[in-house]
């Protein structure tokens, strides 16, 4: 099935201008067949990004333009390889983006982006398992030092064993891309719950495998070890 990118990119072409709503992935806002802004409900919107960095109206332009690059960046992850629903999407010409920043981006540029931003996250926890799964902190913490950042620090904090790493996003006022790119992070280092990897079959042992992890960090593998061993 056709992704939401490939029917922007035909609207991108006649340089059109005004909405695309496209339920329930999120909606996108072009001008002259450019991006102006997209809105995805798995990212958290601008209004709640300038919120919750103390930004209640108190902000200037150039920091708006700021979070709204962001708030679009967010979005484009999650909506542009969404597959079209079997509704044909509404375009409604002329429709502006609330608020207009006047910011433009060009699809082929945002999609690519995007692709980078995939590879980036399998290069650091292999399964997208994480994504969609409520964030649960280890029951206990690996046997080797971890070093967290401060995003990092405010998931284990926030984690309550219900919240996925989308609905934590919109606590926290980050970006979603973000969350997840530090839950698996944090997964990597052992200190969350990870979902293992399908059964791999016809192996003398039939276990449960985890996705692959650098194989630069030894203490990672040591992790990974134990775990196997637990399993056995």
């Amino acid at each position: 099935m056709a992704a939401v990118h490939t029917l922007l990119t035909g609207l991108a072409r006649e340089r059109a201008t005004g909405s695309l709503n496209v339920p329930p992935a999120g909606k996108a806002y072009l001008r002259e067949g450019r991006i102006a802004h997209l809105e995805c409900p798995r990212t958290p919107s601008v209004e709640r990004l300038l919120t919750a960095h103390g930004g209640a109206g108190a902000y200037s332009r150039a920091e708006l333009e700021f979070c709204v690059a962001g708030a679009v960046l967010d979005a484009a992850y999650f909506l542009l390889p969404a597959e079209l629903p079997a509704a044909r999407p509404k375009f409604r010409p002329g429709e502006c983006p609330r608020p207009d920043t006047r910011l433009e981006f060009e699809l082929a540029w945002l999609v690519g982006e995007c692709a980078r931003r995939r590879a980036q996250l399998a290069q650091i926890w292999s399964s997208a398992e994480l994504d969609d799964v409520p964030v649960t902190p280890a029951a206990r913490l690996p046997g080797h030092r971890a070093t967290v950042s401060a995003l990092e620090w405010e998931i284990l904090l926030g984690a309550d064993r219900v919240a996925t790493p989308a609905e934590l996003a919109d606590r926290l006022g980050q970006p979603a891309y973000s969350v997840l790119l530090a839950v698996r992070r944090l997964a990597a280092a052992g200190l969350l719950v990870a979902p293992l990897m399908p059964r791999r079959r016809g192996r003398a042992l039939d276990r449960a495998v985890p996705p692959a992890l650098p194989q630069s960090d030894p203490n990672v593998l040591a992790a990974v070890k134990r775990a196997l061993e637990e399993l056995a």
